[in-house]
C-alpha cells in the first residue's frame, strides 16, 4: 500500500511538501512581521524526530516554524489519510468492502448455527423467518399452542443471530473520519490537537519527503492497529458472549416449552444447542483473527490447486445443501506460486464459485462444474463451464450477461463494484489488477444458448507470480 498510495498522490503531495519546506524556518526580519498577539503565528517543535512511543525531548534541540507550514501539513495528511482509507485499488475501505462485508462473514456466522439447524432464512417476501421444519418431529404431538410457541422462540433467536451479525458487518466494519460520520470501528477521524502534536513531535524536523511520507503512513498503520484490536476484542468478548449466551438462554426455553418425558426427541436439540455453543466460540475466534495485520507469509507455496480446494472447502461450509456438488477438473499447471498471491487465488475462485451456486438456480444434484486449467508461454488460462436451470429465461440473462461485459469495459468505483448484482467479475478484475498486479488481463462471458452453459474464461500473464528458486 505505501509504494501505490505514495505514487498516486505523488504530484499533489510532493509539490505541498516542498513549498512547506520554505516555511521550515523563520528569519529574524520574517518574525518581526507577525502579528505576536496571534495565538496562530508561530509552533514549537523539537529538531529530531520522536519515536512514536517517546515522551521527553531535549529541549536543546526545541525550535519554531510557522503556523502555515503546521496548515498545510494538516492538509497534506489529510489527503494521504483519505487515499489510505478509500483509495478504489489499495485502500482499507475497498478491504473491508470486497473481502469481508461483502465477502464470507455473514455466512461464516450462520453456517455454525445451520449446521446444528438452529436458525431459519426470511420468507421471500416479508421479514418473518421461515418455521423450522427440521424439528417438526418435536411439534406432531404437541398442542398447536405450544407449536405456534416453539416457532416463535426459533425465529426469534434466528432474528437475534442476523441482528448482530448484521450490525458487525453493516455498523462496525465502517470507515469513520471527522468528515464521515458513522459507527464504525475503523475510526480514521482526527482533530486539529492531534494533528498538532504529530506535527511538533514527528513531523517538522523531516526536510525529506520520502521520510515525511513514510512517517504519514506509519501514524495512519498505528491508528489501524488500535481499530484492529478494537474489533478483535468487540468479537472474542462482546459478540462471542451474546451467542454463547443467546444459545443458553434458547436451551432454557425449549426445555420449558417440552416435557421431555413427553418429547424425548426434545434431548437431540438440546445437545445441539450445546455443542453449536463450542463451535461458535471457536469460529469466532478465527474471524477475529482475521483482523490482524502481519507481513508474513501463511503460506510460502503453492501450487494452483491448493486455492481451488480451499475454496471449495469454504464453500460446502457455508452452502451445505452443495457437501456433495459434481466438480470435475482438467488442470495442467505444474507453476510454483510465491504464497503471498494465495489469498487472491482464492478470492477469484470464491467469486466464481459463488456466481454458480447463486445465479445456476440448480440444486446440488443438476448442477454440474468444470473447471479446466491451462499454461501455456507464461500465461495461464482458466475456464470455468456449468449448466443453469431451465426455468431462466435465455433472452434476460444474456442481457444481464453483456451489461457485466460493458462495466468490465468501463472504469469503476467502489460503489459500481457493490452494485454489480453479485456476479463478482468486477471484483475479479480489481484483484487481477490491484492485488495480482496484472498490468493485461482477459475475463471472457460468453452469451448463453440452448446449450444452457455458462462459461467463463479468465487469462493473464504470470510475471512475477511464480516462487523463485533459491
Amino acid at each position: 500500500m505505501l509504494k501505490e498510495s505514495k505514487n498516486f498522490l505523488e504530484k499533489d503531495i510532493k509539490e505541498s511538501f516542498d513549498r512547506s519546506m520554505n516555511l521550515q524556518t523563520l528569519s529574524l526580519d520574517q518574525i518581526q512581521k507577525l502579528d505576536l498577539n496571534s495565538d496562530n503565528v508561530m509552533i514549537p517543535y523539537y529538531d529530531e524526530p520522536s519515536i512514536s512511543n517517546k515522551t521527553e525531548h531535549n529541549t536543546s534541540n526545541l525550535k519554531i516554524t510557522s503556523y502555515s507550514r503546521f496548515e498545510q501539513f494538516s492538509d497534506m495528511f489529510l489527503k494521504i489519510r483519505d487515499k489510505f482509507i478509500a483509495s478504489n485499488e489499495f485502500g482499507i475501505d475497498t478491504y473491508l468492502s470486497m473481502r469481508i462485508r461483502h465477502g464470507t462473514l455473514l455466512g461464516e456466522i450462520r453456517s455454525v448455527f445451520e449446521n446444528y439447524y438452529l436458525i431459519t432464512k426470511k420468507e421471500d417476501t416479508s421479514k418473518d423467518y421461515k418455521d423450522n421444519l427440521y424439528w417438526q418431529k418435536l411439534l406432531s404431538k404437541s398442542e398447536l399452542e405450544l407449536s405456534t410457541y416453539f416457532n416463535k422462540t426459533m425465529s426469534d433467536f434466528s432474528q437475534k443471530i442476523d441482528a448482530i451479525s448484521d450490525e458487525l458487518k453493516n455498523k462496525k466494519l465502517q470507515i469513520k473520519t471527522e468528515k464521515k460520520e458513522s459507527e464504525g470501528y475503523f475510526d480514521y477521524s482526527y482533530d486539529s490537537k492531534e494533528l498538532l502534536q504529530f506535527f511538533k513531535k514527528r513531523i517538522a524536523s523531516i526536510d525529506n519527503y520520502e521520510l515525511f511520507f513514510e512517517e504519514i503512513i506509519a501514524i495512519l498503520w498505528e491508528r489501524t492497529e488500535s481499530n484492529l484490536t478494537r474489533i478483535r476484542e468487540d468479537i472474542s468478548e462482546n459478540i462471542k458472549e451474546f451467542m454463547v449466551s443467546s444459545l443458553v438462554n434458547l436451551s432454557k426455553e425449549v426445555e420449558a416449552i417440552f416435557d421431555k418425558n413427553e418429547h424425548p426427541e426434545v434431548n437431540e436439540l438440546i445437545r445441539n444447542i450445546t455443542l453449536c455453543q463450542t463451535d461458535i466460540k471457536n469460529e469466532l475466534d478465527k474471524i477475529a483473527a482475521w483482523f490482524k495485520r502481519t507481513n508474513s507469509k501463511t503460506i510460502n507455496e503453492f501450487y494452483i490447486q491448493l486455492p481451488i480446494d480451499s475454496t471449495l472447502t469454504t464453500l460446502k461450509r457455508l452452502f451445505k445443501e452443495y457437501q456433495n456438488l459434481d466438480i470435475r477438473f482438467n488442470i495442467n499447471c505444474s507453476i510454483k506460486f510465491e504464497g503471498e498471491n494465495f489469498p487472491h487465488f482464492c478470492y477469484i475462485f470464491q467469486n466464481l464459485m459463488h456466481n454458480i451456486i447463486e445465479h445456476s438456480e440448480l440444486n446440488c444434484d443438476d448442477l454440474k462444474v468444470n473447471i479446466a486449467i491451462n499454461v501455456c508461454e507464461n500465461e495461464i488460462s482458466i475456464i470455468i463451464l456449468n449448466n443453469f436451470s431451465s426455468n431462466i429465461n435465455l433472452e434476460s440473462r444474456n442481457i444481464e450477461i453483456q451489461k457485466t461485459r460493458d462495466l468490465l469495459l468501463q472504469s469503476h468505483d467502489n460503489d459500481k463494484i457493490r452494485a454489480e448484482k453479485g456476479t463478482g467479475y468486477l471484483k475479479i478484475q480489481k484483484t487481477l489488477k490491484s492485488d495480482l498486479l496484472r498490468e493485461s488481463f482477459n475475463i471472457i462471458i460468453d452469451p448463453v444458448d440452448e446449450s444452457r452453459t455458462y462459461r467463463t474464461e479468465i487469462n493473464f500473464n504470470l510475471n512475477n507470480l511464480q516462487k523463485l528458486e533459491q
